[in-house]
């Protein structure tokens, strides 16, 4: 399997969009700064794995599909960022008479202008000032998942 050392900086050469797949800004990002032009359906990847390097703190491997022209893999490193970092402004949630994360997962990516799945954070129970009306004012708590592949962290949103 080959390694590409260079660690991937998502923020090296301009914003990221944080609001499309992620599987897909990754490679992205790997093909700007390497040169390489891979497609990213060609690929799967592995789960992520936690590294501890001053460089990255994140590795995947790109394994080529079945049906690609390409017959081995290859690791690519990078840094996952805090929920925190993408999403410190202020923005308006409605739960709508959600009572969960999951149910209002689209709401907050349109708010934040971010790519959440219930891949990368964990379902919370959203906590409202009045239980009894779930239109009143709340939070909820997101809690990223271990193999999420951009975000690490936990974060507190309001909403309503």
């Amino acid at each position: 399997m080959a390694t590409i050392p260079t660690p991937l900086s998502l923020y090296e050469d301009g914003v990221i969009d944080f609001t499309r797949p992620p599987k897909d800004v990754l490679f992205e990002r790997f093909n700007a700064i390497n040169g390489t032009s891979f497609n990213p359906d060609d690929f799967v990847l592995t789960q992520v794995q936690v590294a501890v390097n001053p460089l990255y703190n994140t590795q995947v491997t790109a394994m080529p599909v079945n049906t690609t022209q390409w017959s081995r893999g290859f690791d690519i490193f990078y840094t996952r960022i805090q929920l925190g970092e993408q999403m410190a402004h202020t923005a308006e949630v409605a739960t709508v008479g959600e009572t969960n994360l999951y149910g209002i997962l689209d709401t907050v990516n349109a708010a934040y202008g971010i790519y959440l799945t219930e891949a990368d954070v964990e379902d919370a129970i959203i906590t409202f000032s009045d239980p009894a009306d779930l239109d009143s004012n709340g939070t909820v708590v997101l809690n990223a998942r271990s193999t999420s592949l951009f975000f690490l962290g936990t974060y507190t949103i309001p909403v309503n």
